[in-house]
């Protein structure tokens, strides 16, 4: 099974085998005393039950239920993730102990950032090096802090970092030093060095102060990661821009609702997602799921193959709160069907800011509204499709759409093969840029130009066969190693009438009768490699291979 964590960092999304989710949904369902608090793809509070994944908690991380029994001294549990083990046969005993493992809450305040400064003795004693002074009521909060940073492994330095944001590798990584004994909570200090992208003293210092769950401004309200921020440029196209002034923050804008940011929504079964039915051409659906989806596994992200093509699946779009669809593919129709549901929101995270005037109702007509508008934004951007026609696509990898797409902040899907003929074959890219004169369209532009160099298919002429530059192969002919030879009547040839036309042999001295033309006995290898058969005309080499770039 797949695990990861949810954008608020509270949840965890398992991925797995229908058969196997299902299994583990009865178990949990039964543990749990809660059917109706899981839904079909099972996403459970349950902040680190399985493993504690860490900095890379984006990244799907295979685990077990055992390496959370024999790492529970390393782990940091939330009290329902402790509840959990506990009913799964965690000792009783340890319940003392695993009190001291919770991860701590962060003291919120309005303080300055002068008084911050002074609260935490925060001082730079060397260029870009800067040292905190951790209050004794909050001792307990560093070395928690730390642990959960050091996801169980090197437990014993007193060095240990994070990233800004956990679901962005490119964000800023922070490093700190804990000076003394962690045993010892008196005068603890840390040094955290300040990275030369950091240009915000207020943003480096209260950043800091949060990652070490120290303090963190009460105003600051939800933090967008790296994902929610791309999403973000998406839905911009659809509201009116005086919704919002520049520059522009989607934390302002209030049809995006960010109150729901980081609230665990609980989702009912697939089977209760039947209001609202809209039906959706498959490109419109592929990309709602490839440009709003936070969390596709490698199989399918950049992929036209998605689960809902072979059976009706929710996706928890990112909207930027995060709102359940379920989609299915009609076969007929080559067209997806799109259903909500009603859901709800846990009594603990209920707050004044709720949708409807109960705060416990997410409705199907609130989440129908809000998906409709993020479906629009496709029809006011441009499509790009770019066709790689008889190539060696079984070496375009895929890991190089999740860099470009992950780099140009650009929802990329490459189409299936086509064409197939065991040497080549043809496919499509798409994209959807997040506006129309976005600067990036060339950009991929010539990253698809480099990937389709590497895999265009030349002629050689030397073994008379196709190869790309990227991933030639090896150069070489299969030749008989005797010489031709006449057969007994004095031929050269003999014919043999069949259904499928007459039958050529030859005779040779290695291999005696064979059909003409057929493979010999013996490779013979050129040592220097393919080489280009040359169109005397335009002296380029001669390929079979087209590439075509549109925007429209």
């Amino acid at each position: 099974m797949m695990i990861s964590t949810s954008s608020s960092g509270r949840s965890v999304i398992i991925e797995g085998p229908k058969d196997s989710l299902n299994k583990l949904k009865k178990k949990l369902q039964t543990l749990l005393h809660s059917p109706d608090e899981i839904g079909e793809n099972v996403f459970i509070e349950l902040q680190t039950v399985f493993k504690s994944l860490g900095p890379s908690s984006c990244v799907r991380t295979t685990s077990d239920i055992m390496n959370a029994h024999l790492n529970k001294e390393k782990v940091i549990y939330t009290n329902r993730a402790k509840e959990f083990l506990k009913k799964l046969g965690h000792n009783q005993d340890d319940a003392k102990e695993d009190e001291d493992l919770t991860i701590p809450e962060i003291p919120r305040g309005n303080l300055t950032l002068d008084e911050v400064k002074a609260k935490f003795g925060f001082k730079e004693i060397r260029s870009n090096v800067y040292e905190i002074l951790i209050p004794d009521e909050l001792s307990q909060n560093l070395l928690k802090a730390k642990r959960m940073m050091q996801n169980g492994e090197n437990v014993e330095s007193n060095r240990f970092s994070c990233l800004e944001d956990p679901a962005d590798e490119q964000s800023i990584l922070y490093n700190f030093d804990h000076k003394i004994d962690p045993k010892n909570v008196k005068n603890n200090t840390v040094v955290v060095r300040r990275s030369g992208r950091d240009k915000d003293e207020a943003h480096f210092i209260y950043t800091s102060l949060r990652l070490l769950r120290l303090y963190e401004r009460e105003n600051e309200g939800p933090v967008l990661n790296k994902f929610k921020r791309r999403v973000s440029n998406y839905l911009k196209n659809i509201i009116n821009s005086n919704s919002y002034s520049e520059p522009f923050d989607p934390l302002k804008v209030p049809e995006f609702h960010t109150e729901l940011i980081g609230k665990d929504i609980l989702i009912p079964p697939v089977e209760h997602f039947t209001k609202f039915p809209v039906k959706l051409p498959i490109f419109e659906t592929t990309f709602l799921i490839e440009t709003f989806c936070e969390f596709q596994d490698k199989k399918h992200k950049c992929n036209f193959s998605k689960e809902f093509l072979d059976h009706k699946t929710i996706y928890l779009l990112s909207l930027l709160a995060p709102l359940p669809v379920a989609l299915e593919y009609n076969n007929y129709e080559n067209t997806a069907t799109m259903t909500f549901a009603d859901c709800s929101i846990p009594a603990a995270n209920q707050n004044d800011n709720a949708i409807d005037q109960t705060g416990e109702v997410v409705s199907a007509e609130f989440i129908y509204n809000q998906v409709s508008l993020a479906v629009n934004c496709f029809s006011r951007l441009p499509k790009i499709t770019a066709t790689f026609h008889n190539v060696d696509s079984f070496y375009f990898m895929p890991g190089n759409l999740f860099k470009i797409s992950d780099q140009l902040d650009m929802p990329i899907v490459r189409g299936l093969d086509n064409n197939i003929n065991g040497v080549s074959a043809s496919f499509v890219v798409w994209a959807v840029p997040s506006s129309p004169n976005d600067p990036k369209i060339e950009e991929l532009n010539q990253f698809l130009k480099e990937q389709y160099d590497l895999i265009q298919l030349y002629f050689c002429d030397q073994c008379k066969k196709p190869y790309s530059k990227g991933f030639g192969g090896e150069c070489s002919l299969t030749e008989h190693c005797g010489e031709q030879v006449r057969f007994d009547d004095g031929l050269l040839e003999h014919s043999t009438p069949s259904l499928d036309g007459d039958i050529i042999t030859v005779k040779y001295t290695c291999c005696g009768e064979v059909q003409k033309f057929s493979p010999g006995c013996n490779d013979m290898v050129f040592p220097f490699g393919h080489q280009m058969l040359i169109d005397p005309a335009s002296h380029n080499g001669i390929s079979s291979s087209q590439f075509l770039f549109q925007v429209a």
